[in-house]
């Protein structure tokens, strides 16, 4: 709990915490099984997993909102985001079925309101994607992966892609740009990208 403490940007309340000791103690029960973090990462899961996730608290409001992670798999930053931020209507997409359950379990343990789907966005539209969505979550997730042509119609005036990566940037198409980075702790090439509609975009939809 101290470690999870000194790698959140903000203050986790005693029930915050909680829920991510309850997801943690889930995930080392699951893991064996699912293969949800590799064995070199088990050792720094709080650090490089946690923290890097409650790293995208700040990239977001206290207004509430629509999140949508994909990837969501272990429920990173997913899940994380959604302890985090319960004031938020957050969907996990997961397409591998285990992993899914996983999730599933986990959300009904923890008493989340998480809309879970095993599904995979790519070309077509998928039952329960909601139709309206402020901001996209991925984490070891290529951007070409994310279905953006069924995504970014859906993304609201303002809305952001938060994209967890390396050091080189994604290939974007013109009508998205990099407006915001965060660096992650203990870390000199892993970052959060904070990408949305370029000017020219926004001036189109207008």
């Amino acid at each position: 709990m101290e470690r999870l403490g000194r790698s959140a940007p903000e203050p986790l309340s005693a029930a915050q915490a909680g829920l991510l000791h309850l997801h943690y103690t889930e995930l080392r029960r699951w893991n064996p099984r699912v293969s949800l973090v590799g064995p070199a990462e088990a050792e720094n899961v709080v650090e490089r997993h946690y923290g890097e996730s409650l790293v995208g608290v700040t990239l977001l409001s206290r207004r509430g909102g629509v999140l949508v992670d994909l990837g969501a798999g272990a429920g990173f930053p997913g899940l994380v985001l959604a302890v985090a931020r319960p004031e938020l209507k957050v969907t996990l997409v997961e397409a591998r079925s285990r992993k899914w359950s996983f999730l599933m379990s986990v959300c009904r343990a923890a008493a989340l309101s998480c809309n879970c789907l095993n599904a995979r966005v790519d070309t077509a539209p998928v039952e329960g994607l909601p139709e309206e969505i402020d901001w996209i979550t991925a984490r070891a997730v290529r951007l070409e992966d994310l279905g953006l042509s069924v995504l970014l119609p859906r993304l609201v005036e303002g809305g952001s892609i938060l994209l967890w990566c390396g050091e080189a940037d994604p290939e974007l198409p013109e009508s998205l740009e990099i407006k915001h980075q965060t660096h992650l702790m203990g870390s000199r090439v892993r970052r959060i990208l904070q990408i949305g509609r370029s000017e020219a975009a926004e001036k189109e939809n207008e």
